[in-house]
């Protein structure tokens, strides 16, 4: 197969998120594609939101291509992905989430991955919408996440100088992101799709990318293959809530692949106290168990407000949004353990 016959289906889970998800399909919409050789599936995570399915009409309106809705009860982001792939007919799957932003280039520029890379699943880069980052940048807590997420989903990459294809290319072996991510479909279904006993959208990407480079596959980021990240519905609880659900997930990766997560400092410094930890890490998890407690968590919400009202120093308040989000952080990974009680990561 080459990239000249192969058909497209483009994935998107879509959770009571009208208005960014229409903002999606209109930018899908602008792909310069051969319309006799994609699709557009769109799952319904949440059962059948009538906001949902009237902004997919209105989207059938301009998309030059097909586009199916299925609803279904809220199973979760893996759940959904599935889903979609089990209905689409594209030789290829392209997943990407209801808050993402496209370029007009970017089916053409996955199966030039895809083929070059050849067996290969492959993910994209992803920078904050124009209009979103704008606003972001206005505000002490928008410019904290813009400066967390990148660093949380990209580490070091971002920092390396941009490079043409195909050395704009790295291959990560356990990692792989989902919200703008292209795979063979035959090999995602034979590989079982996403794990859908995570329960949010945090690790399940990584964990399909540990199964997909054990089976022989490249997992390719590619830095230039980009789209705009879109969200415009996270305030500081949301992000610090979001923190705890991707932990709780983390911990899962942690109980199936415990060689491929047992270093990480995630679990180092948020699992149970052991036997080998040294006394300032048990210290920081007394601290973070302390602080993790409903209400000293709260106190850090309101004192978090008050230095905000207040217009305290940005790096006091960077200080203070570090500690919320290490205490959620803390109660997600601790509830993961509680959940799935992982063996040999933590030592």
């Amino acid at each position: 197969m080459t990239s000249a016959d192969t058909t497209v289906s483009i994935v998107i889970p879509t959770y009571r998120n009208p208005e960014s998800l229409a903002a999606t399909l209109e930018s899908v919409a602008s792909l310069d594609f051969d319309p006799r050789r994609w699709e557009v599936v769109v799952v319904d995570d949440g059962g059948g939101d009538a906001a949902t399915a009237a902004v997919v009409e209105r989207a059938r309106s301009n998309m030059p291509v097909p586009i199916t809705l299925r609803a279904q009860p809220n199973a979760g982001a893996a759940a959904a992905r599935n889903t979609g792939a089990r209905l689409a007919t594209g030789d290829v799957l392209l997943f990407l989430d209801d808050d993402m932003l496209v370029r007009p280039s970017l089916v053409r520029e996955h199966l030039e991955t895809l083929e070059h890379f050849a067996p290969a699943f492959v993910c994209g880069y992803r920078e904050w919408a124009p209009e979103l980052a704008a606003i972001l940048a206005d505000t002490p807590f928008g410019r904290y996440r813009m400066d967390a997420e990148v660093h949380q989903e990209w580490g070091t990459f971002v920092s390396e100088h941009d490079e043409p294809f195909p050395a704009s290319c790295r291959n990560f072996p356990a990692h792989l992101t989902a919200n703008n991510l292209s795979a063979p479909r035959e090999a995602f279904l034979a590989l079982g799709g996403f794990d859908e006993e995570y329960p949010y959208a945090s690790y399940e990407d990584q964990d399909l990318a540990v199964r997909a480079n054990r089976a022989g596959f490249a997992t390719i980021t590619r830095k230039d293959l980009l789209a705009w990240h879109n969200d415009r519905r996270v305030t500081l609880r949301a992000f610090c809530a979001r923190q705890e659900r991707g932990a709780t997930g983390s911990v899962l990766l942690a109980k199936r692949f415990p060689d491929v997560v047992a270093g990480r400092e995630l679990y180092i410094e948020n699992g149970p106290v052991m036997r080998g930890d040294p006394l300032g890490r048990r210290i920081r998890k007394l601290v973070k168990a302390v602080l993790a407690t409903p209400p000293a968590t709260a106190a850090l919400f309101a004192l978090t407000a008050s230095a905000e009202r207040l217009h305290a120093p940005e790096a006091m308040l960077r200080r203070l949004y570090d500690a919320l989000v290490a205490t959620h952080t803390f109660r997600g990974v601790r509830a993961g353990w509680s959940r799935y009680r992982p063996s040999g990561v933590a030592q």
